[in-house]
């Protein structure tokens, strides 16, 4: 598990994937910054997990750039396709909802909205 930050959306998405993967995990904080990310990678890949989950765009971004053969999932993520989140061994869920579908939900729940 790598996260971008110690926010509470992230850590709400790691308590989350935690509670309902039945495999032990790690869990390594990016504390928002670049600056150390070599050597957090590095403690990763001393012994290489089965798969990476990425929490947040900089742990992807940095997942995407610095780990090679093993697939990265990313989660909470704008827009993955601008940030160069693509690729064979990265796949993830966007935070981008697009606007009719929001409008669409708001229909449902309140019938007589107007937008």
């Amino acid at each position: 598990m790598l996260k971008s930050h110690d926010i509470a959306p992230i850590n709400q998405a790691l308590a989350g994937f935690v509670a309902t993967c039945p495999e032990p995990s790690t869990t390594y904080d990016l504390g928002g910054s670049t600056s150390n990310s070599r050597g957090i990678i590095d403690r990763i890949m001393a012994s290489p997990p089965r798969l990476i989950v990425a929490i947040g765009p900089l742990a992807a971004q940095v997942a995407r750039a610095e780990v090679r053969g093993v697939p990265v999932v990313f989660a909470m993520v704008r827009n993955p396709r601008k940030s160069g989140l693509e690729g064979d061994n990265i796949a993830g869920i966007s935070l981008d909802v697009p606007i009719e579908a929001q409008l669409a939900m708001y229909r449902a729940l309140l019938p007589t909205i107007r937008v």
